[in-house]
């Protein structure tokens, strides 16, 4: 060692062990526990920083596919009609003229427009009827002894010609027409010897010339007093007379296109 050295070191005071000792004791002491201090720390400091989401993805159980839920068995329940819920009283009642058939049109009409009305529909009932109809097949009777639908579109059309002549007595005296079941009965087998040489496109002529004829004759007659043209009435009669005279032979003939005669 060199003299320097040994004077500085000799000029350096020595401390004490008991320092020395405190010292070490202080730095190797602090060193572990400190250290354990930060192990112990450590598990707190990775809980502090593992998210919420992540534990409870680790702890909460696997999924499972869900089931398809049932779907409930349909039961066949009868259907109401209107009239069940409707009460006796009511069902009873009869209809208003708007909900018949065509309520619309005659809703509001007068005495008058609702006869002539009836007239008009029943003719269409009978062109209904007829629909389609060729002339080979108009001459097959529609039963046994009875006319085919020829000689029926003739016998329409004498009568309306006939009740024609009917109308102004009807209208101006209440009179009816004086004809008795034996005088109609005579008169249908005279008329079809009279047409018997019209043939088929002339019958349906003929039959729709005269009904024609027929309600121009009624539209130039008054609206009032009203019972006129009720039943009770003598015109009022005769025009349902007609009505249902047409309507009488358009479900014979349908009948025997369908097959339901007799």
């Amino acid at each position: 060692m060199s003299p320097k050295r040994a004077k500085k070191r000799a000029a350096k005071p020595r401390r004490p062990k008991q320092a020395a000792a405190r010292r070490g004791t202080r730095s190797t002491a602090a060193r572990p526990s400190h250290r354990k201090a930060a192990k112990k720390s450590a598990p707190r400091k990775a809980a502090k920083k593992s998210s919420p989401r992540k534990t409870a993805k680790k702890s909460a159980p696997r999924k499972t596919a869900k089931k398809p839920a049932r779907r409930p068995k349909l039961r066949v329940v009868p259907r109401r009609t209107r009239l069940s819920r409707v009460p006796a009283a009511r069902a009873s009642k009869p209809a208003s003229p708007r909900h018949r058939p065509f309520g619309g049109a005659i809703a509001g009409a007068s005495a008058k427009d609702l006869a002539l009305f009836e007239l008009v529909r029943a003719r269409v009932e009978v062109q209904a009827a007829i629909q389609g109809m060729v002339a080979a097949s108009a001459e097959t009777p529609v039963g046994e002894g009875k006319w085919n639908p020829r000689q029926i579109l003739l016998h329409l059309y004498y009568w309306d010609r006939e009740m024609l002549a009917y109308v102004e007595p009807a209208w101006r005296h209440d009179q009816r027409p004086p004809h008795t079941k034996n005088d109609i009965l005579s008169e249908n087998e005279a008329s079809l010897g009279e047409l018997a040489r019209h043939d088929w496109e002339e019958a349906r002529r003929l039959m729709q010339h005269a009904r024609e004829t027929l309600l121009e004759t009624l539209q130039s007659l008054p609206e009032e007093p009203a019972v006129m043209w009720s039943g009770e009435h003598a015109l009022g009669w005769l025009i349902r007379v007609l009505s249902n005279h047409d309507r009488h032979h358009a479900a014979v003939i349908k009948d025997a296109r369908t097959g339901n005669s007799g």
